[in-house]
């Protein structure tokens, strides 16, 4: 009796869909380019998951580039020119609730930069948008805001995004391999 117990769970086993967690970067294309105030400084890119996500723990954004920083001096704040911030805002909407997922980060220093960012929830957001295995991504860029009494010492900021991905942390159903009764006793012996 405990012979056919032990091979009823492994046929249930092998029929099964299992899920397994896994880290996976997805390439957003479409996101790369120069962000700049007074030319392009949003960008959208579609994509699609490996599979259809069973769960999904987080996602990011990894964003890999450079930076040119501008530099500021103020009259109210009489002291040493000060950089500008560069900031990127990210969103993934949620058509299944209405919400969306948000992620933001901000760059003071020239050069070059991989970073990454968790999205974050707004407005009741699910991952319910991603069961079909695609979303969007909208990606926005820029600095230099216009301040009374500043005086800009160096040009605009501006970066330019060299690579973007999409770091999804989810569980995709392994597929099942269907096998006959035969099958599951050969691998026993019997």
């Amino acid at each position: 009796m405990r012979k056919i117990g032990f091979v009823v769970a492994l046929a249930i086993l092998f029929t099964s869909q299992l899920a397994a967690a896994t880290v996976v970067e997805i390439p957003l294309p479409d996101l790369g380019g120069r962000y700049f105030l007074y030319e392009t400084y949003q960008r959208s890119c579609l994509f699609s998951l490996p599979g259809h996500p069973a769960i999904i723990h987080s996602a990011s954004l990894r964003l890999v580039g450079t930076a040119t920083i501008r530099m500021t001096w103020c009259a109210i704040y009489p002291s040493e020119p000060y950089a500008e911030l560069f900031g990127f805002g990210a969103t993934m909407p949620d058509a299944t609730t209405g919400g969306a997922w948000g992620a933001g980060l901000s760059r003071a220093e020239s050069g070059a930069f991989d970073l990454m960012v968790p999205f974050a929830p707004y407005s009741g957001a699910s991952w319910g948008f991603l069961d079909d295995g695609t979303g969007e991504v909208t990606l926005s860029g820029g600095g230099c805001p216009i301040l009374d009494s500043c005086w800009p010492v160096t040009e605009c900021s501006e970066a330019n995004v060299e690579q973007a991905f999409l770091v999804l942390d989810a569980e995709f159903p392994i597929p099942v391999e269907q096998s006959t009764w035969g099958r599951v006793k050969a691998l026993f012996g019997e």
